[in-house]
């Protein structure tokens, strides 16, 4: 998984607690579900705001 963080970014959306305990985000909600269409989140990760 690429880390997405990105300096100045607002903080709004979810974040990702990877399988390499890495937290990716903040994400909005469409890239949210893409990665779980493409099974890089599943029922075993950790989402939080």
């Amino acid at each position: 998984m690429d880390n997405i963080m990105a300096s100045g970014d607002t903080g709004t959306g979810f974040n990702i607690w990877g399988e390499d305990h890495a937290v990716y985000g903040p994400m909005e909600l469409p890239l949210l579900v893409d990665w779980v269409k493409e099974q890089r989140v599943t029922a075993d990760t950790w989402i939080f705001p």
